[in-house]
């Protein structure tokens, strides 16, 4: 009994060394990232949830343990999270992209996308190539009333 205990807790002492030597080596390996640095891995994901592949991507079982195996350093940002504080964030960033893009243009051309959902709603998007393609907004249109007076009016209105 007591050979068995020594060689347990000698077996324990083997293995908390190698812990620690693997502690040290990922530690060289995969460096702690800095605040700015998760910050800015956050909003990526939060780009990529946009997506839509963001919910199954990250939450799922199988993809969390392929993210252990890589000795992921911490976990990506909870659905809840990239949904609402992160997504707002990435919005935000592209907006002031845009407007920043925009007041450097020499000149503006407006495209309109529009998309109908089987609800009958329309929406259009508001795209202005510099040559590239910067979401200005969307509107929400009465369906068969997206005449282009229409519409002008409605970006017009945004843009005062």
């Amino acid at each position: 009994m007591i050979d068995e205990t020594l060689e347990f807790e000698e077996e324990e002492r083997r293995a908390s060394g190698t812990q620690t030597l693997i502690t040290q080596l990922n530690a060289k390996v995969y460096p702690r990232l800095s605040r700015k640095e998760r910050e800015a891995l956050d909003l990526k994901f939060a780009a990529v949830h946009k997506t839509g592949a963001g919910f199954s991507t990250f939450e799922h079982p199988a993809q969390q343990s392929f993210f252990d195996i890589l000795n992921n350093q911490r976990s990506p940002p909870s659905s809840s999270m990239l949904s609402t504080t992160l997504l707002g964030e990435c919005y935000r960033l592209s907006m002031e992209q845009m407007a920043a893009a925009l007041i450097k243009a020499p000149s503006v051309t407006l495209g309109v996308d529009g998309a109908t959902n089987v609800l009958s709603r329309s929406m259009s998007n508001v795209i202005a190539p510099d040559p590239h393609p910067w979401f200005v907004e969307y509107l929400r249109a009465v369906l068969k009333r997206e005449s282009a007076p229409e519409v002008f009016t409605k970006i017009n209105d945004r843009a005062v």
